[in-house]
């Protein structure tokens, strides 16, 4: 708690202490920027224009002298660039022949002359990328076109002194159409010609990479290194790298909010350490644990690495690219900080306290060693980078063979390196943390891979390993990234977990109460009851282990498909499987040109579809207990019906796209799927009836696992609730299967749907001669000093008729459960009959009057000759003989 206090209690104090601490800071930026604001915002007008020409402009007053002269401007940059695209197109066709008639008898040269080549139209894709004033100028004609035409039309959007006449609007709405229209054509061939440059540069880069582009090294690049060295220290001397009235102004404001961020983040960084250690603490711990936690974790780890690289992108914007040294410098120092930001958070994510100690639980030894390599890697990959970047200008193309070879040389050996001494802990076997099998192979394989592309640059083909290095590069990134989103999401599964145990454990004792008074009831009862309920939620274990295994396998599919996007521009073998026709469907029109054609790849994706299909509703379950369901409050039998939803939707749709893929379209499908529904609607009724009421019955729950329902004579407690039928558990313990269709369309009693109260009705009848108020006091007083009756709603004692032999009282009382039902009449019975006896109330029977006209002779000696108190005469001197006795069945 006192460390709690002193880390939340500095925060204000730090927040109060940070005008002071930018004061200064502030001051010395405005000092250090001011040239910045010194060039005129005019400055922009003289701006390098891109290759389709500057913006004409065109407004609704332009002369149409003016217009005319724009558009034989746009018809001559068209002509330009048709010209340029014609040529283009044709060193295309040339190059392409050229390479087919060489075969395998290709000349060493070959490789330096198409790098040469692809410098060249490097360049020109570089100088004549798509202006974006060229869609201002279509715009801008478009609006002066709405606006010439408003002048002309019946209504007008404003009357202006110096209107011309309408013969001249019209001219110049014609001028202005025309101009469109040429405007539309010249982005016509700019589009063309920017696509025939990317075909050119694809089919450079296909051949470039098996042919040797610089000498094999020998003794000579030393001497070639030094000379490199000289030039860029001139280079570097001679040239102005940051002019400010070469900036733009969004360039301006980039750098001057770039630096303010920086100084926002270095200020930070103390601050982001202490928040990193106060958390570590609470992670683990049950009650104090989230998923918030780890996420303001990742907050402050982004920001610790965001500080260097920012700071050295700001630097990449303001430096001058007039030149193609400096525009090659700021391109370097750009990925350089690409570099710093990637290495950083690698380094921040293994740092003490950091995600990978406390949250993720990587290895100790593994986290140590990142940290190790880390600032290593740094030292030699942000300068290699920089000066791998300016070798592979065409400014510095003579010193690719040694000044960017040597550094591509240093960044192999630190990257073999680095790999090595991380990998190295992973084969260190440890009580908790057991070496991994896929070590033994991946540990020699990344140190290896390195220093083989190394030696493709000693060979002379540099270009190669270049390509090789970085796709590698941007390989591993992507698998680190992948990883940390994988142990992320494991991180935010396991809270979840940890959070369902918890409340699995105490609905489980609840239940088990529950479950025990109910059994002791029915004990009481004589009746039977389930020894279990059989309620449909997932096991916690079995809910792990598909969480893991789908997590893992969109991890897994993530890393594969971006690792084939990325080598497969490297290698287009990869793009071969496109290339292999397996059969072709015919179009339902029967349009040959509209047939689909089925190849190796499509098969492929299909197949993968399918398996993806598969593992994904064999696994969906446990994510969506642990992402979803566990958060909302719905009852076992809801979850398990929306799990088997998703189930039966995801491989509906998976088998939809997967048939998709190999030709199966809907539109010839749909009969057949017409056909087996009008099949399944008559063969199999009955089946798929119970199916659906058993998803009705899991969804709007009118019985649930554990109610007590009376379905036609049949009465017992649900234990089993499935989707084609209903187990029901009778109190003679029998299980009975009743299809599911029988609850939705046939009557149904529920006993505990709402409520599990019940009411209970005791009749006692007593003789005439008691007293009505005396009965229903002492009944009252018998009804409510029983425990099994509960007070709301309260007992209640009625006279309710008179009867032929007595006055007929009920009493009316509430029970928790139908298993006190037994218990409590047979109770109120007992207490009852003891209770009128002690009072003297006459609990009454049936009278029955008979009536003798005739006694045999034999027999009226037995009778006397007399008759007692109950014999009486009739009017025809005949004997009636009054019988009191009553029997009641209570």
């Amino acid at each position: 708690m006192i460390e709690r206090k002193r880390a939340t209690g500095g925060s204000p104090h730090a927040l109060q202490q940070l005008p002071r601490l930018f004061t200064p800071l502030l001051l010395v930026l405005l000092v250090l920027l001011a040239p910045f604001f010194a060039a005129p915002v005019a400055a922009q007008s003289n701006e390098k224009s891109l290759s389709t020409g500057e913006d004409t402009p065109v407004v609704a007053d332009t002369s149409i002298s003016q217009l005319k002269a724009s558009i034989e401007s746009v018809k001559q940059r068209r002509e330009t660039l048709s010209r340029n695209y014609e040529k283009l197109a044709d060193d295309y066709e040339s190059l392409k022949s050229h390479l087919d008639a060489l075969h395998d008898d290709v000349p060493p040269e070959l490789g330096e002359l198409l790098r040469h080549r692809r410098d060249r139209l490097t360049e020109i894709i570089s100088d004549n990328q798509f202006n974006p004033s060229l869609n201002r100028e279509i715009t801008q004609a478009r609006l002066t076109l709405l606006e010439l035409e408003d002048m002309t039309g019946p209504v007008q959007v404003e009357e202006k002194a110096n209107e011309p006449s309408e013969a001249v609007i019209k001219q110049k709405i014609a001028l202005v159409e025309e101009q469109i229209k040429e405007l539309e054509a010249l982005r016509k061939v700019f589009n063309e010609a920017t696509a025939k440059s990317q075909q050119y540069l694809e089919l450079l880069d296909e051949h470039l990479f098996w042919l040797p582009n610089v000498e094999p090294f020998s003794w000579d690049t030393f001497t070639e290194l030094a000379d490199a060295w000289v030039w860029l220290l001139k280079k570097v001397s001679t040239t102005r790298l940051i002019d400010p009235n070469t900036l733009s102004f969004t360039e301006k404001a980039k750098a001057i909010g770039g630096t303010v961020i920086v100084i926002l983040l270095f200020s930070l960084r103390r601050r982001w350490k202490r928040v990193l250690k106060v958390l570590a603490p609470r992670i683990g711990n049950v009650g104090n644990d989230n998923f918030g936690l780890t996420l303001r974790a990742l907050l402050a780890t982004l920001g610790l690495s965001l500080s260097w690289a920012l700071l050295v992108a700001a630097l990449s914007i303001v430096i001058n690219d007039d030149t193609a040294f400096t525009k090659a410098l700021s391109l370097g120092t750009r990925q350089a900080a690409y570099v710093i930001f990637l290495l950083s958070l690698l380094s921040n994510i293994c740092r003490p306290n950091g995600l990978g100690e406390v949250h993720f639980r990587w290895r100790p030894e593994t986290l140590k060693a990142v940290r190790i390599g880390v600032p290593l890697l740094l030292v030699v990959l942000v300068p290699a980078t920089v000066l791998t970047a300016l070798a592979e200008s065409a400014v510095a193309e003579n010193y690719r063979g040694s000044l960017g070879r040597i550094a591509f040389i240093m960044a192999s050996i630190q990257l073999a390196y680095f790999a090595h001494i991380v990998l190295r802990t992973k084969r260190k076997a440890t009580d908790q943390h057991p070496p991994p099998k896929w070590i033994k192979v991946v540990h020699p394989a990344a140190v290896t891979l390195p220093i083989l592309i190394l030696a493709l640059s000693l060979a002379g083909y540099h270009y190669s390993a270049l390509t090789l290095e970085g796709t590698l590069f941007i390989s591993v990134c992507w698998i680190l990234l992948v990883v940390l989103v994988y142990y992320i999401a494991l991180r935010a599964v396991a809270v979840n977990e940890r959070r369902m145990t918890l409340a699995r454990l105490r609905a489980e004792r609840a239940a088990a109460k529950a479950q025990d008074e109910s059994r002791e009831a029915a004990e009481n009862a004589g009746e039977g009851v389930p020894e279990s309920l059989d309620i449909p939620q997932m096991d916690l274990d079995d809910i792990s282990d598909q969480a893991h295994a789908l997590l893992g396998m969109f991890a897994l599919f993530a890393a594969v498909i971006g690792l084939w996007m990325l080598w497969s521009n490297v290698f287009p073998a990869f793009n071969a499987l496109e290339d292999i026709t397996l059969w072709t469907v015919a179009a339902v029109d029967g349009n040959p040109d509209n047939a689909t054609v089925i190849t190796m790849q499509g098969v492929a994706f299909a197949l993968g579809i399918a398996f993806a299909t598969f593992f994904a509703a064999r696994n969906l379950p446990g994510m969506l207990e642990v992402a979803f369901l566990s958060r909302i409050e719905m009852s076992p039998g809801t979850g398990y019906a929306i799990t088997t939803i998703c189930r039966y939707i995801i491989v509906m749709v998976g088998v939809t796209v997967a048939l998709g893929l190999l030709g199966a379209e809907w539109s010839k499908l749909q009969w057949l799927v017409a056909a087996l529904g009008v099949g399944l609607g008559f063969g199999l009724q009955e089946i798929v009836a119970n199916f659906i009421s058993g998803i009705m019955i899991l969804f709007e729950r009118p019985i649930r696992v554990g109610d007590t329902v009376t379905v036609g004579d049949q009465t017992g407690t649900v234990s089993r609730i499935r989707i084609r039928a209903t187990t029901i558990t009778g109190w003679d313990r029998k299980e009975q299967i009743i299809p599911n269709k029988t609850f939705v369309t046939e009557q149904l009693t529920n006993w505990t749907l709402s409520d599990p109260i019940t009411r209970v009705i005791v009749k006692v009848g007593v003789a005439y001669a008691s007293d009505i108020d005396q009965v229903q006091q002492i009944l009252e007083e018998v009804v409510l000093a029983n425990e099994r009756v509960i007070n709301d709603p309260p007992p209640a004692v009625f006279c309710v008729s008179f009867n032929s032999s007595n006055i007929q009282f009920e009493v009316r009382a509430f029970v928790k459960s139908m298993m006190d039902i037994l218990p409590l009449t047979h109770e109120l019975h007992s207490s009852t009959h003891q209770a009128l006896n002690a009072a003297g109330v006459a609990i009454a029977y049936p009278q029955l009057d008979m009536h003798v006209r005739s006694i045999p002779e034999d027999l009226k000696g037995l009778t006397g000759p007399k008759v007692d108190g109950n014999k009486d005469n009739d009017s025809d001197g005949n004997a009636t003989t009054k019988d009191n006795r009553k029997d009641e069945d209570v």
